[in-house]
């Protein structure tokens, strides 16, 4: 309903806040011990009444927040988490890992699918239909992923300029350097419209990108910050496209046209 904002923090630890005066509503916390490094992702169910909190070296799980209790644990510890995505309508809860992907029956708690991989380090997923999935991967590609049967349709190629450094300067000889500009240039987070047509991604040098997923053929280019734009987000009615760069410039586009409205 709008009222409350969930917020990952390290320590495997997410917090509710009242949007109108962010004060603090409620801290869920991991059992024992201190992991720096392991972070959580908080998302909200559609109708307001699930927290689902995955984290890195941590639980899959879901809050009922009528009761403030945990009703379902998916996963004891999720290694390497990298992203939770819910279906729209509720049925599905999915995970990527580094190396996995999985899919559980949200209210019976029951993994239904897993794939590993040998190729590349998976990031975000999104939905894009109550049963598909896309998924992000930093070998150059994003894939559809069937929730029913577990396997993949097809392959969104091109999703990486590995010569173009995003308006970075770094040593590649400097370890921490090189890591942090990988991460920056590499870590796929991927943007799907709301009406489930088009994939939007940034970190193309200084450039996003929109697809049509049926097609997989680019239809717009966003370009007008300075460094790779790092995060993205949509309007809600789909039409504006706002993007934070390393620059740190905030743009507001209008998503069909390509033009920077503010």
């Amino acid at each position: 309903d709008g009222n409350l904002i969930a917020v990952g923090e390290d320590n495997r630890i997410a917090k509710l806040y009242k949007r109108s005066d962010w004060s603090l509503v409620r801290e869920f916390t991991f059992e024992s011990g201190w992991c720096g490094g392991c972070y959580t992702i908080p998302l909200f169910s559609d109708n307001g009444q699930y927290l689902y909190m995955g984290s890195h070296n941590g639980p899959l799980k879901r809050y009922n927040l009528n009761s403030v209790t945990v009703d379902k644990t998916y996963e004891a510890e999720s290694d390497d988490l990298a992203d939770i995505a819910i279906s729209p309508d509720g049925k599905w809860l999915t995970r990527t890992s580094e190396k996995s992907i999985a899919v559980f029956d949200a209210e019976s708690g029951k993994q239904l699918h897993q794939e590993v991989i040998d190729k590349g380090a998976l990031h975000a997923v999104r939905f894009t239909s109550a049963n598909e999935v896309l998924i992000g991967s930093d070998d150059n590609v994003a894939f559809s992923w069937q929730i029913k049967d577990g396997k993949r349709r097809y392959v969104l190629s091109g999703m990486l300029n590995e010569r173009d450094q995003g308006g970075l300067n770094y040593d590649p000889n400097f370890y921490w350097q090189q890591s942090i500009a990988r991460y920056i240039r590499f870590k796929n987070s991927i943007l799907i419209s709301r009406d489930g047509k088009s994939l939007i991604k940034g970190k193309f040098g200084k450039k996003l990108r929109r697809w049509d997923i049926a097609t997989g053929k680019n239809i717009m280019e966003y370009a007008a910050h300075d460094v790779a734009p790092l995060c993205y987000q949509l309007s809600r009615d789909g039409k504006r496209l706002i993007s934070v760069g390393g620059d740190g410039k905030v743009l507001l586009w209008d998503l069909e046209s390509g033009k920077v409205l503010q």
